[in-house]
């Protein structure tokens, strides 16, 4: 933030002993003021705000000598409050709905979609239902393409092998390219409802129905189940 746009130059360079602050302030009219304020812990870290002042106050923790630690307000809520941003961008990271675009606008409403989902999913747990991300995900699922989807079993269930059920038409394809050439990845169903986490994307899914799926052993497994 230090080069950034807008930030006062003689706050880029300014020199401050551990503890110490500089700030200055922006007259924004009737929407208050936005004060930029330089703080030197280990190094120096710079703020910007438009609902909080440059009070220093008491941090509830002490220095080596015993003293409490006096800290910018600003920095105080960020550490506490911080956290919740974290845990909404994790759920909204587990299963995105963004795609890689060009179009600005086309990345925001993704990131809304995104948000609203993970959103509703507080409400849901607040008004004192019970319901993972990921079985909340499928019932959205379901509702947009209004038709149930496959239920499957539980991770350490392995479903009985059906031979008749297998259907010869069914065979892996590759995912279609995107307009500048990328192959889409998208993670196997299969491995997904049964909670495994692999650090890898795949680029197959069935040529009928279009789920993604691993090569071997999950394509096999879902076809003959399914």
């Amino acid at each position: 933030m230090a080069k950034r746009k807008g930030m006062p130059k003689d706050l880029q360079s300014v020199k401050l002993k551990q503890g110490e602050t500089a700030f200055r302030s922006a007259d924004l009219g009737f929407s208050g003021s936005l004060p930029a304020m330089v703080w030197r812990d280990k190094r120096n870290i710079r703020m910007l705000s438009t609902m909080h002042t440059a009070d220093i106050r008491g941090s509830c923790k002490q220095d080596r000598t015993g003293q409490e630690k006096q800290k910018p307000t600003c920095v105080i809520e960020y550490n506490t409050l911080m956290g919740g941003v974290d845990k909404s961008d994790q759920l909204a990271a587990n299963h995105p709905a963004t795609h890689k675009s060009l179009k600005w606008y086309k990345k925001l409403l993704f990131s809304l979609l995104n948000l609203t989902l993970v959103n509703s999913y507080a409400v849901y747990l607040a008004i004192g239902h019970h319901l993972s991300f990921l079985d909340r995900l499928s019932l959205v699922r379901e509702l947009l393409f209004d038709e149930p989807l496959p239920e499957y079993r539980p991770q350490h269930d392995t479903p009985p092998v059906n031979n008749s059920g297998f259907v010869g038409r069914h065979f892996p394809v590759d995912f279609e390219r995107t307009s500048y050439g990328d192959f889409r990845h998208r993670r196997c169903v299969l491995c997904t409802s049964r909670g495994l986490r692999k650090k890898t994307h795949f680029e197959f899914e069935c040529d009928t129905c279009h789920q993604p799926l691993c090569v071997a052993p999950c394509f096999k497994e879902y076809r003959t189940v399914h």
